[in-house]
């Protein structure tokens, strides 16, 4: 799943740990960052990220 607001993007995906993304600058780098069924903290982290990174 890719998440983007304006020119910002991140990109998590579902895996059996639960979702996670890479680290900056290590593509092959998995990081869980919300176990699967918490898709709401997900979400609301995606966003005050998002929300934090614009200029």
């Amino acid at each position: 799943m890719t998440v983007e607001y304006g020119y910002r993007m991140i990109a998590v995906r579902l895996g059996d740990d639960g979702w996670a993304r890479s680290l900056p600058g290590a593509p092959g780098s998995a990081v869980v960052i919300a176990r699967q069924g918490n898709e709401e903290t997900l979400a609301r982290q995606l966003a005050r990220e998002l929300l934090d990174r614009l200029p």
